[in-house]
């Protein structure tokens, strides 16, 4: 793969910015009750502009990134790209964004407002009090409820219907206890790199019963939604097994002691509950 597409990739994380994008095809099938050629404006829409929010983080933690070793690598902190390219990439992908979110000339405020609400959540809000405290996730969260409503929007939905507030809802809990899990399994570089540590604002096994809490209310929000929704039953039933075995797979959080090692696997649990939750909405909208 050309230099080039690599930098751009690791600038825009545009892999995870597509998973993102499904949670706002979510929204979209939920509305409409099914697919049609415009979920693709959804899809690009939401994973340009989060490539976009995503650059523009960079620009703003260059200096963190260089000193952490899961993000030494990126474009910034190599001298790959130069601040004027990042600039530039950040406006081009923000850009193509918003042209995709409002081609459908659907809601167009509403879209409009749930942009600027990510872009105050997560790039000053959240980024701002990231290095002083790991509760900068609470306001930084809402910023997962954005796609969801984006899709809902485009759809012709409003985002203050209760329905999108049930499925927003779900992926706002849901950030919480994948950015601890995070934390945990990168404390050590995040402490390097000069963040406040997950141990650093109360002790651990407090933030580790605090992350089991969450993840138990968002499986048990996970099936609320499911039921709100009306969900087919043996959909109903997959998202009910998923949070029976999250809730049952994160019950080692706690414990008084638990090995380094055990984080990491926890991450991808939660991460893997996650898309079976994503993969139910838009499976049960298809039927």
């Amino acid at each position: 793969m050309p230099r080039i597409l690599i930098n751009l990739m690791r600038l825009t994380r545009i892999y995870l910015m597509a998973v993102v994008a499904l949670t706002g095809v979510m929204g979209f099938v939920i509305f409409r009750g099914g697919f049609d050629w415009e979920v693709l404006w959804v899809f690009a829409g939401i994973t340009f502009l989060g490539s976009s929010l995503s650059a523009l983080n960079q620009i703003q933690e260059k200096d963190h990134d260089a000193r952490m070793e899961r993000t030494k690598n990126r474009p910034l902190p190599t001298g790959e790209m130069d601040l004027l390219s990042v600039i530039f990439v950040t406006m081009l992908f923000g850009i193509a964004g918003l042209y995709c979110l409002t081609a459908t000339n659907r809601n167009f405020l509403p879209i409009l407002s749930l942009v600027i609400i990510a872009l105050v959540c997560y790039n000053i809000i959240y980024t701002y009090l990231k290095p002083h405290t790991n509760f900068a996730i609470l306001p930084g969260s809402i910023v997962g409820g954005v796609p969801p409503a984006l899709g809902w929007c485009m759809a012709g939905g409003l985002w203050w219907d209760q329905t999108i507030w049930a499925i927003g809802l779900y992926f706002i809990l849901w950030q919480v206890p994948h950015f601890w899990l995070i934390m945990f399994c990168r404390n050590a570089e995040y402490k390097e790199a000069g963040f406040v540590t997950i141990t650093d604002d109360m002790p651990s096994l407090i933030v580790r019963r605090l992350t089991f809490t969450w993840i138990a209310a968002a499986a048990l929000f996970s099936l609320y939604m499911a039921l709100a929704l009306d969900y087919h039953l043996y959909i109903k039933t997959v998202v009910m097994l998923a949070s029976l075995w999250i809730v049952r797979a994160s019950i080692f959080l706690m414990r008084e002691a638990v090995s380094q090692n055990a984080f990491r696997p926890a991450f991808a649990r939660f991460n893997m509950f996650n898309l079976c939750v994503i993969l139910a909405g838009l499976a049960n909208a298809c039927i």
